[in-house]
């Protein structure tokens, strides 16, 4: 929040990205993860450091692919017209 409120920025939009295993080929590919677009004030309203990441971002609409027995899964960015080819 320190960070952004230097900024003249009314929202951001933060797309999470991690190396992953694919299980199929054994390579490690950067995949998006977790994505969420959030006006400044909406994070005015919350503790972010007594704040749970997952719901929080579930709260403010964002995107991730999570369950307890697979653990993360990519995301498709172009679902939200990012493009990660550059």
């Amino acid at each position: 929040m320190e960070f952004l409120s230097t900024l003249p920025l009314d929202k951001v939009e933060v797309l999470m990205l991690t190396d992953i295993l694919d299980p199929a080929t054994g390579h490690i590919d950067a995949v998006p993860l977790r994505r969420v677009r959030v006006a400044k004030q909406a994070l005015r309203a919350v503790n972010l450091g007594s704040a749970d990441a997952h719901a929080l971002i579930e709260r403010l609409g964002g995107r991730m692919s999570w369950s307890h027995r697979g653990g993360f899964r990519g995301i498709n960015a172009d679902a939200f017209g990012i493009d990660l080819s550059s």
